[in-house]
């Protein structure tokens, strides 16, 4: 236990450094630090961390399950930006780089579309299993991993039948041919110009 305790501590220390040489780097380059998606990361990583730290000597079992675990995920993720240093990779995570900053206008609409189907499903049918806002699992975000579960195409328990209310097949179609259809083609060519920008320079 004392071995636990000890490797939380240095885990927290090692995350308490990094958040500072974060800091010290917002200061030197401003605004334009957020520019890079491997500096966001960097951040939450080392605040998951030094949170699942403080959870683990509060014993908080939890918070260490989550937060923790998210924050050791994130450093792992991290991980990648260090590979631009090898000539083999580099080009792959300039052009990962390039891809999720070009990606930020169509995620937001893609949250948007999202955000709304899940209003709409959650409105018009309450009493279904598959958007109640009461899960026992992930609580009030149930419609919105249905919706995101459809889609995916997963199965996601809507079931289009006779009795399946007018509005409802409406929303199913007109979600999944913008979101589907429409939407995660323009992804694809929003990657291939990136794909495109990146094998330029």
């Amino acid at each position: 236990m004392i071995t636990v305790a000890v490797l939380h501590g240095a885990m927290i220390f090692c995350a308490a450094v990094a958040l500072g040489m974060e800091s010290f780097q917002l200061k030197r380059e401003g605004i334009f630090y957020f520019t890079g998606p491997w500096n966001v990361l960097d951040i939450a990583a080392s605040v998951c961390l030094l949170a699942g730290g403080a959870c683990h000597f509060r014993d908080v079992l939890g918070g260490v399950q989550t937060v923790g675990a998210l924050g050791v995920a994130l450093k792992c993720f991290g991980l990648v930006d260090y590979l631009r240093s090898f000539p083999r990779t580099a080009s792959l995570v300039r052009m990962v780089s390039v891809i999720l900053t070009d990606m930020v206008p169509f995620t937001a609409i893609l949250v948007v579309m999202l955000f709304g189907a899940t209003l709409f499903f959650a409105i018009n049918s309450p009493d279904s299993q598959e958007f109640a806002l009461d899960d026992e699992a992930v609580g009030p975000f149930r419609p919105l991993l249905t919706v995101y579960q459809l889609m995916l195409g997963m199965e996601a328990g809507i079931v289009l039948d006779d009795s399946t209310p007018w509005p409802v097949v409406l929303m199913v179609v007109l979600f999944m041919g913008v979101v589907v259809g429409v939407l995660l083609n323009l992804l694809i060519a929003i990657m291939g110009d990136s794909y495109e920008k990146v094998k330029e320079s």
